[in-house]
């Protein structure tokens, strides 16, 4: 299967947690997912969680930043069974952390804003097979 992209969120101006929803697009197969959440406009703190759940009502964290991003930048985040030496967080740079696959069918992103944020968010799925 090919790369399947869902935008979650283009443009949104948040102030208060906000949770963005999808499922794998993979038929469960164990993709690669890659959750990408871009700030255009940070003035504070933005942390992001990601939670996973087997029936789409019970969820648990499966990725909880360190250093929330204080400014205008990138944060992907890669679930994938592939070996990579992930790259530190960092609050005023770009940023790319691996970590290991989801297996969970679904997956919500949890978006913290300290102050008034405009973001993007979106979900990547490859099968890991091509």
């Amino acid at each position: 299967m090919e790369l399947v992209r869902d935008s979650l969120a283009v443009g949104a101006v948040i102030s208060a947690q906000t949770n963005y929803s999808t499922t794998n697009k993979q038929n469960n197969a164990m993709p690669v997912v890659e959750v990408i959440v871009r700030a255009t406009v940070n003035t504070a703190a933005l942390g992001i969680t990601v939670f996973t759940s087997l029936d789409g009502v019970t969820y648990s964290s499966a990725w909880i930043d360190v250093t929330p991003m204080t400014a205008a930048k990138t944060r992907r985040i890669i679930f994938s069974s592939a070996a990579a030496a992930p790259t530190a967080e960092s609050a005023t740079l770009d940023s790319t952390i691996v970590q290991p696959p989801l297996l969970e069918p679904y997956i919500q992103i949890q978006l913290n804003p300290g102050a008034s944020t405009t973001v993007n968010v979106d979900v990547l799925f490859s099968d890991n097979t091509k």
